[in-house]
């Protein structure tokens, strides 16, 4: 039986379990924690986590100015996909978001990973335009938008 998925601040006790669930989710291409740290200092209030139980299974990252938002990264932890993981972490998001006056919310996300681009438009977002090149790796993104 699947626990109850609870939403809270990021911690920086937190660093290592989230740099794993990123390292898992994006290979090569994964932030490094220092990095991660950054963004949390940028966008403190934005930085959340998931957990089941007392595990830590999901994060998400976001950063906002002014009217507009960006999901700068999201990941669950492989073994607990597909569990409304992902969606309870932009529900909480989106709360927040709206709280602020934010409007929109964009994302990029990478053109072979079909499994997210789907998991994306079912929540809302629309693709607006590829971006060449985006990732380090020399491959191209879909910029996403979401009415908040």
């Amino acid at each position: 039986m699947d626990r109850a998925i609870r939403i809270q601040p990021f911690h920086p006790r937190n660093i290592g379990r989230i740099a794993a669930i990123e390292r898992a989710s994006f290979g090569d291409e994964a932030w490094d924690r220092k990095l991660l740290l950054d963004y949390f200092l940028d966008a403190p209030e934005l930085f959340l986590i998931t957990k089941s139980g007392r595990r830590i299974t999901g994060y998400i990252l976001t950063v906002a100015r002014l009217r507009t938002a960006e999901i700068v990264s999201i990941a669950v932890d492989p073994c607990n996909r597909k569990r409304g993981i992902g969606t309870a972490m932009l529900d909480a998001t989106r709360v927040k978001l709206r709280s602020r006056g934010i409007k929109t919310c964009w994302l990029m996300v990478c053109v072979t990973n079909q499994a997210a681009i789907r998991f994306y438009k079912q929540y809302g977002f629309t693709r607006v335009r590829l971006v060449p090149d985006y990732y380090s790796s020399g491959q191209d993104a879909w910029r996403m938008r979401l009415s908040v």
